[in-house]
């Protein structure tokens, strides 16, 4: 089966290991989010956008809540 091109939310969230609110903040944050596309209410995150987020150039850094 080929790999996904597309997670939901809840799949980041499992991917990371981080809560589903935690994802939805992410998301929203302008300068450490990653990229979503909403089809109506439903909001998916592309796979090669998520990782590239994911490895970036802050990779490694600390992000904090402030």
């Amino acid at each position: 089966m080929p790999e996904k091109l597309v997670y939901s939310v809840n799949e980041v969230a499992g991917l990371l290991g981080l809560s589903r609110n935690s994802i939805y903040t992410l998301m929203s944050d302008e300068n450490r989010g990653f990229p979503i596309i909403r089809i109506g209410r439903r909001i998916i995150i592309p796979r090669s956008a998520f990782l590239g987020w994911l490895h970036g150039p802050n990779a490694g850094e600390a992000v904090t809540g402030e």
